[in-house]
């Protein structure tokens, strides 16, 4: 909603700034945003005389910024450019208080009475004791932000108690260098988040002793984590007590003292993250209380990689203590089902994760949820995953609320209404950061949660808590050789929730019969180009999809009873005249043969050639329905021929030489399409020199 002062605000830094060097425009709205605040930054940076300015409350402005008071006013007689410099700042303070909610009684640039009411107020709010109305450098770098210091009753998770941790935290903390450098004040919004984890750790490691603290949990924290149990008394508990509260552990009281409710706390957190459950609090208790990844070197039973799983790397696997192994459906990385099969004849569960370009926030949308979704299940189906595992679609990137409102969720809506068009033949999981896996896990589209708490430094996992539904937990990458093939490996704590599948379960998509499987070129996966034959001058690969895969300019053969009846409209019958005479009794018999398999059906063929290098290209496309779980899909299988021309001359006499010249000028006419088509077919009953010429010599005798 807009405000009245806030658009003044707004109004008034355009004004006093519009044209000066480092500012920028700023719209005048009444809405208070991180674009007003920004001017109110820059708009301060020029008043400190800083040429290069920016949106950041930097060290520059920190150490140019002198403190201001009601002592601070100018004498009305006093018109110097310091005089008006402070009394411009002075507006600014009260511009940003107006922002942020607070009424100074004006926007006069006069610092009075309801000015420095306005800031004790606020220093109050943040939990300082010393609220004295002066606006310090940390005070203004706390109005020049989008922090909030009064608990936000809109927000469902606004939470008084994390309000008083918060305010603590600034009391207690906030005036060590390093803290105040970093950070300057936390929000007090009643919302633990990033900066309330970070102002949470500093606190950790000042009372540790550490000189330089960093609001990052590294060997020397971890190191000096203490060790505490039931009648422990020190600041030590008291911010174990935080952070058993911020995890939703409440130890009733945040008194410093380890008593029986602080005990159960603890129990109770050490079963929700699969530690040993014991009530005391050592390194891996603080670890998992504070950092998402808890203790990196914690051994789980799950692990999950992008390297293809053999023998001799399951036989490490398994020596090593796991017992489930994730692996991805498609892409690069994607296994394949003999691969699954090994892997579930070693004893091993599998977890399917599904992750096209999850590692870009852009990816995710309807249209794109929609696709994956029936993507992932055909892969799933076709390698042989049992119905009813769970897929985990991997949103493999730091996603801010906007991008989870906005995206993420959309994304699996459409995830969730096509799984629901397929029988709900799978279970639908997600591989995310922490707060993504929660607001999915509380809008009932995942059951169960991959939590990725290996990228630490996420903005989605700081400063959130492990989600009530996470299965897995990915905590750290190792890296291992075993016989000279070196593989990567992420371990993964489990919580038991979902153990994966444990058998092949056989399905017959490869019944989705076309002239690529007749060949005998049998390509399972899906979205993946697929070399299937290469020699020096001709090379055939087969690619797999769930639409059609040429467009544009190209031709439809239609085949009918073991015959090519016509190609785009225009008969074939002199063509395929002259196609038999260049062949044997056998090869004609063969050509019949192969033929007829194709039973009823059209093709799609398109060629190109690469105008610099004369390369060859055709592409050879037909589609076929298929209803799985009662919904009629269509199956894309494409073949594509890439021949060398130069390298090509080498296998046959000058005649050829000179006619495969000549195809550059006929490779538009379609005729040469439908003959590259059928003459490759060959293939089955000559060996692959063989069909090469064949395809030549037929190119002759159409053309000479």
């Amino acid at each position: 909603m807009a405000d009245e002062m806030v658009k003044k605000v707004q109004q008034w830094l355009n004004i006093n700034y519009m044209g000066k060097v480092g500012y920028n425009e700023i719209e005048e709205n009444g809405i208070t945003s991180w674009e007003t605040i920004y001017g109110l930054t820059r708009a301060l940076q020029i008043e400190l005389g800083i040429e290069q300015t920016s949106d950041n409350f930097g060290p520059t402005t920190r150490s140019l910024f002198k403190p201001l008071s009601i002592d601070s006013n100018p004498s009305e007689d006093d018109l110097s450019l310091e005089a008006n410099s402070i009394r411009q700042q002075i507006g600014i303070i009260q511009g940003a208080l107006w922002c942020k909610g607070y009424n100074p009684g004006g926007f006069t640039g006069y610092f009075g009475e309801g000015t420095k009411a306005s800031i004790i107020e606020l220093q109050t709010d943040a939990g300082l004791t010393n609220c004295d109305g002066v606006v310090d450098v940390t005070i203004m770098r706390a109005l020049l932000s989008m922090d909030a210091f009064r608990l936000l009753e809109y927000r469902v998770d606004a939470d008084k108690k994390i309000q008083e941790i918060q305010q603590a935290i600034n009391r207690d903390y906030s005036s060590n260098k390093y803290f105040n450098d970093d950070l300057g004040l936390i929000p007090c919004d009643g919302i633990y988040g990033r900066n309330t984890n970070k102002g949470l750790i500093y606190a950790i490691q000042i009372e540790e002793g550490i000189d330089e603290p960093t609001g990052f949990v590294g060997p020397q924290t971890r190191e000096s984590f203490p060790f505490l149990q039931v009648g422990s008394e020190n600041n030590f508990v008291k911010l174990l007590q935080y952070a058993l509260y911020c995890n939703g552990y409440d130890p009733t009281g945040f008194t410093g003292y380890f008593g029986i409710h602080t005990k159960l706390a603890v129990t109770n957190f050490q079963k929700f993250v699969a530690l040993d459950v014991d009530g005391y609090v050592g390194k891996q208790t603080w670890a998992s209380l504070v950092t998402s990844t808890g203790d990196p070197d914690r051994k789980g039973t799950c692990c999950d990689t992008s390297d293809t799983i053999t023998d001799e790397i399951a036989n490490d696997i398994s020596a090593k203590g796991y017992t489930t192994i994730g692996r991805y459906l498609t892409g690069k990385y994607a296994m394949k089902p003999s691969e699954f099969k090994l892997i579930i004849d070693h004893g091993f569960n599998v977890v399917p994760i599904y992750e096209v370009y999850g590692y870009e926030a852009e990816w995710f949308t309807e249209a794109n949820g929609e696709r994956d979704a029936l993507h992932a299940v055909i892969a799933a189906k076709t390698i042989g995953i049992p119905e009813g595992t769970t897929i985990y679609f991997g949103v493999d990137c730091d996603v801010n609320e906007d991008d989870i409102s906005s995206r993420v969720i959309p994304y699996f809506e459409a995830v969730q209404a096509t799984f629901e068009t397929l029988d709900n033949c799978y279970e639908i999981g997600v591989y995310a950061p922490r707060y993504a896996c929660s607001r999915l896990y509380a809008l009932g589209y995942t059951p169960t949660s991959f939590v990725c708490d290996m990228s630490s430094g996420f903005a989605a996992n700081l400063g959130y808590p492990l989600p009530k539904n996470w299965a897995f937990d990915q905590i750290a990458e190792n890296n291992y050789t075993v016989g000279g093939t070196k593989y990567a490996l992420d371990n993964n704590i489990a919580s038991g929730l979902d153990t994966g599948c444990d058998h092949v379960q056989d399905f017959d998509l490869e019944n989705v019969s076309t002239i690529i499987d007749i060949l005998g070129f049998n390509v399972t996966e899906y979205e993946k180009t697929t070399t299937v034959f290469s020699s020096d001058a001709i090379k055939i690969s087969v690619r797999n999809a769930l639409e059609e895969q040429i467009s544009g300019n190209y031709a439809t053969i239609n085949i009918n009873d073991g015959e090519v009846r016509e190609i785009s409209g225009v008969t074939l019958a002199s063509a395929l005249e002259k196609l038999e005479l260049t062949l044997s009794a056998d090869a004609n018999i063969e050509l019949k043969k192969t033929l007829l398999s194709f039973g009823n059906c059209d093709l799609k063929v398109a060629a190109e050639v690469d105008a610099t290098t004369g390369e060859i290209k055709i592409k050879i496309e037909q589609v076929k329905s298929k209803t799985i779980n009662k919904k009629a899909i269509n199956v894309s299988k494409m073949m594509i021929i890439t021949i060398d021309k130069d390298k090509l001359e080498d296998y046959v006499e000058e005649v050829v030489k000179s006619a495969v010249e000549d195809l550059i000028e006929l490779i538009e006419k379609i005729l040469v399409l439908v003959v590259l088509a059928i003459a490759f077919f060959l293939i089955v009953a000559y060996a692959p020199i063989e069909a090469i010429i064949s395809i030549v010599l037929t190119l002759i005798v159409l053309f000479k």
